[in-house]
């Protein structure tokens, strides 16, 4: 990883950790094998109360230790505070390849990533890659993307194929489509791997968080990630302000990361339930389109959005009883209507619900 630069651009790649140290490691040795060599990483630990930080500490020694002399360089580690920010656990001037932000409380997705934004940008980075700790990526993967953004000025932002860890070269996404009144298409999604394009490069309006590289000049445009929504949603409102702004996102096909999906939610990390997900994922979207239409409009589109798409979803393709699921709408109708945002209290109350399904559980 990371050498003096040459002209090649400097990516700063940038993984949130909870309580998730396992999957971190995985996604750090996938990019301690790239072939895209002036890159840092940056790992924000967001509030992780196991070890995760010691267990990641010890790999990143381990893996430098099979390192020349020469790559190595001093450390410095970060930790944050909403007051303070960002501060130096050292005094050191220069900033390894790997470094490490400790913050204190679990601050949510959107901004867990801002904080690593924030010192991207103050090290002059090209280039921001958002990716996920749950996914590995392609020895190549970060190469074509650069490679493809260094060719095509027109493109502000980049996500790559991402495949499905189970079932097999089964692809999830690669990118997708914003519809109207707030749905979303994926591109190729559920299609196997070897029924997609190999190579080139195709124009989408929605981008994901799983995996997203950005522009250093986007980002300064456009903004940091929203943190009205403490776990999903984020990459919807990136999507819609992108395209607000005119600005012009893309699939790269030459690149693939392998994603294990969900892994935050099935995970030990969060114990949560299958109804209280879906309510969490709805419940974002409600609260979220509020600030698009005029408060009569919105009580339309939302009566819509129950009806004809929350509904289906959940007797037809999720079986929920008929009690759960007229005790979820009305509860999505009540706190949509409250709520300005979901933060971090209510994200962690609604996961854990069951809604009277207790085969909710997973």
């Amino acid at each position: 990883m990371s050498k003096e630069s040459d002209g090649t651009p400097l990516v700063a790649t940038i993984v949130l950790n909870w309580n998730g140290a396992l999957d971190t490691i995985r996604c750090l040795a996938s990019l301690r094998d790239s072939t895209y060599t002036n890159l840092v990483l940056i790992v924000v630990d967001n509030g992780s109360t196991d070890d995760s930080l010691a267990r990641l500490r010890s790999w990143r020694e381990e893996t430098e230790r099979r390192g020349s002399a020469s790559e190595r360089t001093p450390l410095v580690d970060y930790q944050w505070s909403p007051v303070q920010g960002l501060r130096p656990e050292a005094e050191a001037a220069v900033t390894r390849p790997f470094c490490i932000i400790e913050s204190p409380d679990n601050l949510g997705f959107a901004a867990g990533c801002n904080v690593g934004i924030r010192l991207a940008l103050s090290m002059n980075a090209d280039f921001v890659w958002l990716l996920n700790n749950d996914c590995e990526v392609d020895g190549h993967c970060l190469e074509h993307q650069v490679a493809l953004l260094s060719r095509e000025s027109r493109l502000d932002c980049l996500v790559p194929v991402i495949v499905m860890h189970e079932p097999h070269r089964i692809v999830w996404n690669c990118g997708g489509r914003l519809l109207p009144f707030g749905a979303r298409r994926y591109l190729y999604a559920g299609a196997p791997l070897q029924t997609i394009p190999s190579s080139g490069w195709r124009k989408v309006t929605f981008v994901t968080g799983c995996s997203l590289l950005l522009r250093r000049s986007t980002l300064l445009a456009a903004g940091l990630l929203c943190e009205d929504f403490f776990f999903g949603e984020e990459d919807m409102e990136y999507s819609i302000r992108l395209k607000r702004l005119r600005m012009r996102a893309g699939c790269c096909f030459d690149s693939q990361i392998v994603h294990r999906v969900s892994s935050t939610f099935t995970g030990k990390a969060l114990a949560s339930r299958h109804l209280g997900r879906m309510y969490a994922h709805y419940l974002n979207r409600l609260v979220h389109f509020r600030r698009y239409y005029p408060y009569p409009l919105w009580r339309l589109w939302r009566a819509a959005y129950l009806m004809f798409v929350v509904r289906p979803v959940l007797g037809k393709q999720h079986a929920t009883s008929r009690q759960a699921t007229r005790n979820l709408i009305a509860s999505l109708r009540s706190e949509s209507a409250r709520l300005t945002k979901v933060s971090r209290e209510t994200f962690f109350k609604v996961v854990r619900e069951d809604f009277g399904d207790p085969s909710s559980l997973r």
